[in-house]
């Protein structure tokens, strides 16, 4: 089969090459960069009421529980498929 047929059929990869600069086109297939200070900070406050308050209400362990487990796989989803790698840690 040619790749005028693929192309016809849709079975081609349509990728945007038209680019003049590299730094052009690796914009194209990166996210933006993760603000990973809003992320800790979120962390550290959500572990900072739990820690405070659970004497008083022990169930807020189970809720940190769930919280944590799905906070860590979200972020792990979004920095493998959405977000680009940060150029240095702050």
């Amino acid at each position: 089969m040619s790749e005028d047929e693929k192309k016809e059929r849709g079975d081609g990869i349509d990728v945007r090459t038209d680019q003049l600069l590299q730094t052009d086109l690796n914009a194209l297939y990166t996210g933006e960069e993760i603000y990973s200070y809003y992320v800790y900070s979120s962390i550290y406050s959500y572990l900072w009421v739990v820690l405070t308050f659970s004497s008083g209400l022990p169930v807020l362990y189970i809720f940190s529980f769930f919280f944590f487990g799905l906070f860590y796989w979200v972020y792990k989803y979004l920095l493998l498929k959405s977000y680009k790698r940060t150029d240095n840690f702050n």
